[in-house]
């Protein structure tokens, strides 16, 4: 091994390993997101049903909003947010395909964007 961690060994084309018996697919991987947009179609507004029932009767019927109705509201607000930004990196394909199907250039450009909420989060724990 030299200087700063360099090897002189080759760089593998994969991130990561893929497990046995696995054979890696550059050209079109597998996506694994079939299953959450669709989920996510219905349990959003379905959510936002309940958090409206909740706000109304609590603000209109029984005239007692709370600060705990304020903390559900924010965390409403997180919550879609997320599912916006998962949204947005399963149609720009930052997320959905394994590791090994990813080769270092396709990855690197991606890992900010994969890294953005462990750093902010990161930010928040240190301040």
């Amino acid at each position: 091994m030299s200087l700063r961690g360099h090897t002189s060994e080759v760089v593998p084309p994969y991130v990561f390993p893929p497990p046995p018996g696995v054979t890696p697919d550059y050209t079109d991987p597998d996506r694994n997101f079939c299953g959450i947009v669709p989920l996510m179609c219905v349990f959003i507004p379905l959510s936002t049903t309940f958090l409206a029932l909740r706000l109304y009767t609590k603000a209109r019927i029984l005239r007692l909003l709370g600060w705990e109705d304020v903390a559900i509201v924010i965390a409403w607000l997180c919550a879609i947010g997320h599912q916006a930004c998962y949204i947005w990196a399963i149609h720009r394909n930052i997320y959905s395909i394994h590791t090994w199907n990813m080769t270092l250039p396709d990855f690197t450009p991606n890992a900010e964007v994969r890294s953005l909420p462990l750093k902010r989060h990161k930010g928040w724990v240190i301040r």
